[in-house]
């Protein structure tokens, strides 16, 4: 009943601008459109800061809290189920003449690594120590304005233990400093990807989306790529206009999407 509902009263284009007016009045509440903070009794934020590692590298998560050897399995039975989900959405939808195009997923490139989830200083235990120290060495470096110096200890870092986000995060900084943004938007494409939690896995997520649908013979729009394009041809990077949380596009962002899903629904035709 709702949905018919909702059906009818999308025909109208009065209801429809009443229903956006009042979209924006609820959004102009909260400018900047985030979850507010949540606080722990440890001193730990949700939501913090939307960008920076600082809260990431004050707040680890320790092996009391969450055995990191145990990610990897998790994280590749939550990639088998989003396959497999994307599969039995294409064949349920085909079944019923319902036409499926997939789009990949774009996202805030400089989110901070522990914006809602604390993220381990280690992959490994035994490289617990000197992941820190190398950080710490890496943290001196940067404020003293040696960004080059800065680059190579964190690098030495990742070659230890690729594991943790945060070295990646960190040797983005550094990479934007020196005035590098290709090279830093990968980095910080890697730290996105080496986040532990729903928020992280980015690239592989992306990965998936791109081979259902080269498998099951789905439309493909490359949201990721477009919105790279964008930026790059403006000489910006980041999604820093195009994404205003951790994933979620701004009008513009929305508007790209608009503009390379029309071609494939007029090839369509009417319904």
């Amino acid at each position: 009943s709702s949905r018919s509902v909702l059906t009818t009263l999308s025909h109208s284009r009065a209801l429809a601008a009443l229903a956006s007016g009042v979209v924006h009045l609820l959004q102009n509440r909260d400018a900047q459109a985030a979850p507010l903070p949540m606080a722990h009794d440890d001193g730990f934020v949700e939501h913090h800061a939307l960008t920076g590692a600082r809260h990431a590298i004050e707040n680890p998560l320790t092996p009391e809290r969450y055995d990191v050897s145990q990610w990897p399995e998790t994280r590749q039975k939550y990639l088998e189920r989003f396959r497999d989900n994307l599969v039995t959405i294409i064949t349920e939808s085909r079944s019923r003449n319902v036409r499926v195009i997939l789009m990949t997923m774009p996202f805030q490139y400089r989110l901070a690594p522990a914006w809602k989830q604390r993220q381990p200083a280690a992959g490994d235990p035994q490289h617990l120590e000197t992941m820190t120290r190398l950080v710490t060495e890496t943290l001196a470096l940067q404020d003293q304005d040696q960004p080059a110096e800065a680059l190579e200890r964190i690098r030495e870092a990742i070659r230890l233990d690729p594991l943790p986000p945060v070295p990646h995060y960190l040797e983005a900084e550094l990479l934007e400093s020196l005035e590098r943004p290709i090279e830093a938007e990968a980095a910080y494409a890697r730290s996105r990807e080496a986040m532990i939690g729903n928020l992280g896995s980015q690239l592989s997520i992306n990965r998936v989306i791109r081979e259902v649908a080269a498998k099951e013979g789905a439309e493909l729009i490359d949201v990721r790529k477009i919105f790279d394009d964008y930026h790059h041809r403006r000489q910006r990077h980041f999604n820093s206009e195009l994404i205003h949380d951790d994933c979620h596009p701004t009008p513009l962002g929305h508007s790209l999407i608009a503009q390379h899903l029309e071609p494939l629904l007029e090839v369509a035709g009417p319904t």
